[in-house]
């Protein structure tokens, strides 16, 4: 297959939207998981979790919002063919902020000793985002369907993670 300029969602432009918004909870995931894995009060587990989400969410907000800014200039670095498509990289920052948010949670279930449950969930996630990648490629939708499946898969994923773990920590 040659990438077709114009179509989203080739070359370059695919993926998972900006590596650099990613970052914070790769940077302070190890650190929270080592934390996270020596607390016994739940009060101070809920405090570290609490920080970390806010921290991870506006670093990350910030440099998904910058890049969804100034999504038609960046897509027109890739040529004036991919600007048409820079609402593919506006998706891609969104699906940006669930990844990121979910890797605090990953984050929680490894620093808890829940990785049958973590691994669990990564299955749920690989399973939904393959079905319903197929789905939106099925009707149509180009280059952009993946898009639509990270979001779609990361934000079930997010609601799911997030209720277990809100149990988890009343428990």
């Amino acid at each position: 297959y040659t990438p077709v300029p114009g179509e989203a969602g080739n070359g370059d432009t695919n993926g998972n939207g900006s590596p650099a918004a990613t970052l914070p909870p790769n940077v302070f995931g190890p650190a929270t998981c080592t934390a996270l894995s020596y607390l016994n009060d739940k009060s101070m587990f809920k405090e570290v979790l609490k920080i970390n989400l806010i921290v991870t969410f506006v670093i990350t907000f910030i440099i998904a919002f910058g890049v969804a800014l100034f999504s038609k200039q960046i897509m027109n670095l890739y040529g004036s063919s991919y600007m048409d498509n820079y609402f593919l990289l506006i998706m891609l920052c969104v699906a940006t902020l669930l990844i990121s948010i979910n890797g605090v949670i990953g984050q929680v279930l490894v620093g808890s000793g829940k990785m049958w449950i973590g691994l669990l969930f990564n299955l749920f996630w690989a399973i939904l985002m393959l079905s319903s990648s197929w789905y939106f490629i099925w009707q149509g939708l180009g280059g952009v369907s993946i898009a639509y499946a990270l979001i779609f898969s990361y934000a079930l994923l997010s609601v799911i993670q997030f209720l277990y773990v809100f149990k988890m920590m009343k428990n």
